[in-house]
């Protein structure tokens, strides 16, 4: 099913480079998803869950939220996507789109991780009450890709490198830092089943087009942007067949 939409959102802070749109689009999880936020703050966005077929989805997504908010593909001054973990196909399908779009409009591109975006709409909705954001996906396998993030005077910042791993390995972490953090994304439940003691349930947000978009808009993205590049905690499933197979 596709859902669709059109807000008069604003976000909060400061919009950089005035009078140019953001593009976002998000392939790396359940959905494939594309929004974009006008220089007067007006979002559209769509969204369509999908296992697999981002690359045939995707392009004409875009081509309808820009064409439905009025705005010509030069009027972009960002493009925002998310780099991963999650479906590798979709990473690269999105980022592929993410640079010929941003290539094309002469526009930048601005590359998160999915569990940064998870963690930055966290702090965008939550107050800070000196706990860290601990975002989390399921990876299934009985294991989570995971990130802690630390709030400070400097904002969020990244406190280890993401990394796929068992809600075990989570706990040992956590026990050993004696870190309280709220935990958010689709793989929170499992960790605060199994550490109760120091996670609580983060507010309930999306790494999706609609919320990459606007905090890309608002210059929330820029300290956590990092190369345009998939990012792969574990190998891909799909492997190529040996020389025996191809002999």
């Amino acid at each position: 099913m596709t859902r669709r939409g059109a807000t008069d959102a604003r976000p909060r802070g400061p919009v950089p480079r005035p009078g140019l749109a953001t593009l976002a689009v998000e392939t790396t999880g359940p959905a494939c998803s594309a929004a974009v936020i006008d220089a007067q703050g007006r979002l559209v966005w769509r969204a369509e869950a999908m296992a697999r077929g981002h690359a045939e989805a995707l392009v004409p997504m875009v081509a309808a939220v820009m064409a439905e908010a009025g705005l010509p593909f030069d009027a972009l001054g960002r493009v925002a996507v998310t780099r991963g973990p999650g479906s590798f196909t979709g990473a690269r399908v999105g980022l592929a789109a993410a640079r010929g779009l941003a290539l094309a409009a002469g526009a930048e591109t601005l590359a998160v991780s999915t569990l940064a975006l998870l963690a930055l709409a966290a702090a965008d909705v939550m107050p800070d009450d000196g706990r860290a954001i601990l975002a989390a996906i399921d990876a299934r396998r009985n294991s989570v890709y995971w990130q802690r993030f630390d709030r400070g005077p400097q904002g969020l910042v990244a406190a280890g490198p993401a990394e796929e791993a068992a809600p075990g390995r989570v706990l040992t972490h956590l026990t050993d830092t004696r870190v309280a953090a709220h935990a958010v994304g689709s793989g929170a439940a499992a960790l605060i089943a199994t550490a109760p003691e120091h996670l609580t349930a983060g507010p309930d947000v999306t790494a999706d087009a609609a919320t990459l978009a606007r905090l890309a808009a608002a210059g929330r993205l820029a300290d956590h942007a990092d190369t345009p590049r998939p990012l792969y905690l574990r190998p891909p499933d799909a492997k190529r067949p040996g020389r025996a197979l191809l002999a």
